[in-house]
């Protein structure tokens, strides 16, 4: 069974794309990168540009007019695209951008058509199969047979990669050196959330607390939405701590990303509630994952949902910002505890080879 994987360079969107193709048992992965010329523009409280391009490939797609719409797909390209080499059971992608895309190309090659996330303008009703996070299920609460609603975004972390991950870059950083790993993942801002260099003091000193009496050593990652001044405030900062064991900062000069190996390392992960692909990795690795809360624009945010349901479920905690100053003991407890391991990207896999049966595709 062969798997026609979209990329468009959205690393949190192919890793979902991807993660989901590989759990297919027995799929051969192809993957097609996709780049578009022409106008682009900007979305409040969000970096960097989007291509217009994808806008008008869905007015294509919910008219249905599929020829057309792959002689325009080919001419909004920046490189020709080559797919022609054998034809796949399915088109598998993730985002918006790359959803008219898939429609296109599924259309073309007389394939299924999977879309994980949902997609704007283009209605889910004519995809094969639409994998949809809670919290967006939740804006639209769509019921259609073609619709997987899934708790996390699916994870390309697997048990042997993280097994590797643990030997090889274990041994470099020196992990045997403490009882225990706790690794942090510090999100960013957004429409939603913020980090502040003062929500950062109150978060470190709860660590600092923590680790005093216990031999603990830390590794840590930023994302690429991490402000500059809370970067800045925890280099500062942790080059007077002695149990950092690896610091990792995406977007800021860093040539390979051991981000799999702090998970793999790691006994502990504390994650920032403001990234549900960070959250849902985590709690995909079967580490034990305390969910940490951050400055808030809003109140109340659809998101707290999904939170919600990690918690009851037993897939992770939660500790609201407002009581940083009791970190320690939600970790110490938090030790104490089971929890459960998600692995969303299995259950679509299933999902997917279902579809293909069933339209005989594979």
């Amino acid at each position: 069974m062969k798997i026609l994987v979209l990329d468009d360079g959205s690393r949190a969107n192919f890793v979902q794309a991807f993660g989901v193709a590989r759990a297919v048992p027995g799929a051969e992965l192809e993957v097609l990168s996709i780049s578009f010329r022409g106008p682009t523009y900007r979305l409040p409280a969000r970096k960097g540009n989007y291509p217009v391009a994808p806008k008008l490939l869905a007015l294509f797609c919910w008219f249905q007019w599929w020829a057309a719409g792959r002689k325009l797909l080919m001419s909004m390209l920046k490189k020709p695209a080559d797919w022609h080499t054998g034809k796949p059971a399915c088109v598998l992608s993730a985002g918006s951008s790359l959803a008219p895309v898939n429609l296109i190309l599924a259309r073309s090659l007389g394939c299924c058509s999977v879309v994980i996330m949902t997609p704007s303008l283009v209605p889910l009703s004519l995809f094969d199969l639409a994998i949809i996070p809670y919290h967006d299920w939740l804006r639209h609460r769509v019921r259609r047979d073609n619709i997987v609603v899934t708790l996390g975004a699916p994870s390309n972390i697997d048990r042997k990669t993280l097994e590797e991950e643990k030997r090889t870059f274990g041994q470099q950083i020196g992990i045997f050196r403490y009882s225990e790993i706790v690794g942090v993942l510090l999100g960013g801002n957004d429409q939603n959330y913020r980090l502040s260099p003062g929500w950062l003091k109150k978060f470190l000193a709860g660590l600092q607390s923590y680790s005093r009496e216990r031999r603990v050593g830390f590794v840590f990652t930023t994302s690429r939405r991490t402000p500059e001044d809370v970067v800045q405030y925890l280099k500062q900062e942790l080059a007077r701590w002695e149990n950092v064991l690896y610091e990792e900062y995406p977007g800021k000069g860093v040539r390979q990303s051991h981000y799999p190996g702090i998970l793999a390392c790691s006994e502990l992960l504390l994650v920032t509630e403001d990234s549900i692909n960070m959250i849902s990795e985590s709690v995909s690795s079967g580490r034990k994952v305390v969910i940490v809360g951050v400055e808030r624009k809003k109140k109340r945010l659809i998101f707290d949902r999904t939170i919600e349901q990690m918690c009851q479920k037993g897939y992770a905690h939660y500790i609201p910002e407002s009581e940083l100053e009791r970190l320690g003991l939600y970790l110490t407890e938090s030790l104490r505890c089971t929890f459960q391991t998600l692995n969303e990207a299995e259950r679509c896999a299933q999902k997917i080879l279902q579809v293909c049966q069933s339209r005989r595709f594979c």
